[in-house]
């Protein structure tokens, strides 16, 4: 790559510079959706597993666990009786 002449300490006459910079909103969309798609499995299946989640959602297994987290905080969800062998209740809004 050739390089071009300095002008006034700045950038290099015929150089370009691109910034890219993901939107915010995208990070929130994409965390609504793994919320309706973890929910959704729960309405379909109270039984549900982190395995099963991880997979429909493609998150690692501490991923589903704060979504997990996040769901039961904000009171959207609630695990009924113990880790193994229990269950998942959808919360009305």
């Amino acid at each position: 790559m050739a390089h071009g002449k300095m002008v006034h300490g700045k950038l290099p006459i015929n150089s370009i510079t691109i910034s890219l910079q993901r939107p915010q909103k995208a990070s929130a969309i994409a965390e609504k959706t793994v919320e309706k798609t973890i929910i959704d499995l729960i309405i379909e299946n109270p039984k549900t597993t982190t395995k099963s989640m991880m997979i429909a959602t493609g998150l690692s297994r501490r991923g589903v666990e704060y979504q997990l987290n996040n769901l039961k905080e904000s009171g959207k969800i609630d695990r009924i009786g113990p880790d193994n062998g229990g269950s998942w209740k959808v919360n009305p809004d």
